[in-house]
């Protein structure tokens, strides 16, 4: 519990002070370092280049890349965090046993809602399984398998 909340608190944190010069830079210094070894076969280069067109970015974005990860600042990225992240809206998904963390976590955070795992979706917008069209039903007996008229 106390991870989350140090999370959501670093978070909320961003649009209200400048990130520190030191963790700016070590992240500048990791991205730019990075990126060379993510993309050393011509197989990674082929996937980079169709995911950045994929976004209707064109080859100057990767081109540009590391030049315009160097010219970000503290003061852009705590513009950015003021205006576009909202911890107040985040949706958080903890795994595990929700009776052992859960009146903690109400205490903290409010109201929360439990998914069992055999229901829970990542994909969906509600992260919530839908029946399968058809699943209380047996299948259909298909035609000359023995079962049913026509079989």
């Amino acid at each position: 519990m106390q991870a989350l909340r140090l999370t959501l608190d670093e978070i909320a944190g961003m649009g209200k002070a400048p990130v520190p010069a030191v963790e700016l830079d070590e992240a500048k210094t990791y991205l730019n370092g990075a990126f060379p070894l993510e993309i050393e076969s011509a197989g990674e280069v082929a996937a980079r280049v169709l995911t950045t067109l994929g976004y209707g970015l064109g080859r100057e974005f990767l081109d540009s890349y590391r030049d315009r990860i160097g010219a970000v600042t503290a003061v852009a990225i705590q513009r950015f965090a003021a205006t576009r992240i909202h911890p107040e809206r985040s949706v958080v998904v903890l795994v595990g046993n929700a009776a052992a963390f859960g009146p903690e976590l109400a205490k903290q955070l409010g109201p929360f809602e439990t998914i069992p795992a055999a229901d829970l979706d990542p994909l969906a917008p509600d992260l919530r399984r839908r029946p399968a069209a058809g699943r209380d039903k047996p299948p259909a007996p298909r035609p000359g398998s023995g079962r049913g008229p026509g079989g």
